[in-house]
């Protein structure tokens, strides 16, 4: 059984409503399924630098890429079809590095599309340049921004490029997966007025304030890996602090659920 998706968001400091969130693997994502060495749902220019491999994160196999054929590099990509109404808030996956030789990469790069009007955005991209000897998971969250190039997206794409130069290095990549939701867009000025996270950035103890009148029933904090650092449970109407001095500085996302709806912001601990 291949393990959920980490749950983050996309790192943005505006406020969204996320009506409806699914965790989707892509297509063959896992790498579980192979015919005659190629794994199925992926393409390449050159198989013979991609192997099955049942060193894995999760499952029973996992992709290693590699210069087996002295062409320098190695290449794999696939598409997804979205379901109808799908926006993609982030995709992620696990990776690890193995006899890495300086100079050798690796970059992962995620792209919308939608395919009848033609057009195509690369939404997150991340080049990966270090040892890494464990799986380790990797998040791309994407921008709302992409909504003005694909604003409504038909299928997802995932490229992996390996540059190993000859040299025996080899990445490995698994359980490739995005989370989406049904939001179509930025919530109005009108909401955003009634819910507030201050003083963003902060030391790190802040304010969720509340001019609604829909009550919170808990807050959450996770870390960009997807841990849940710090949770308050119980009616809130107005205001509650949140100390996050002691877990370290960087950026954490706040949950913030009500009744009826989960709504994300991100905050920075300096």
């Amino acid at each position: 059984m291949k393990k959920n998706l980490i749950p983050i968001l996309a790192l943005v400091s505006t406020l969204y409503s996320i009506k409806t969130t699914a965790q989707t693997i892509v297509n063959n994502g896992g790498f579980e399924q192979w015919t005659v060495g190629h794994p199925n749902s992926w393409t390449s220019s050159n198989f013979l630098d991609i192997t099955q491999t049942t060193d894995k994160n999760g499952g029973t196999y996992a992709a290693k890429l590699s210069d087996a054929t002295g062409d320098n590099h190695s290449y794999l990509t696939t598409t997804s079809l979205l379901a109808a109404g799908e926006h993609p808030t982030y995709a992620s996956c696990y990776f690890k590095f193995g006899n890495f030789i300086q100079g050798n990469y690796a970059m992962i790069s995620i792209s919308l599309i939608n395919t009848s009007l033609q057009q195509e955005a690369v939404v997150a991209s991340q080049t990966i340049n270090t040892n890494v000897t464990t799986y380790t998971p990797l998040v791309f969250s994407f921008s709302p921004a992409y909504t003005s190039y694909v604003p409504d997206p038909t299928s997802i794409k995932i490229e992996i490029v390996f540059y190993g130069y000859g040299t025996g290095s080899e990445f490995f990549v698994d359980d490739f997966g995005y989370e989406a939701n049904t939001a179509t867009s930025i919530i109005d000025e009108s909401f955003k007025s009634s819910f507030d996270i201050y003083p963003n950035p902060s030391n790190g103890k802040f304010i969720v304030s509340n001019e609604s009148s829909t009550e919170i029933t808990s807050i959450e904090i996770f870390n960009l890996l997807g841990e849940r650092v710090s949770a308050v449970s119980g009616g809130m109407n107005k205001e509650q602090e949140i100390d996050m001095s002691k877990k370290g500085k960087g950026s954490y996302f706040v949950r913030i659920y009500t009744k009826t709806s989960v709504y994300s912001r991100a905050i920075v601990v300096q």
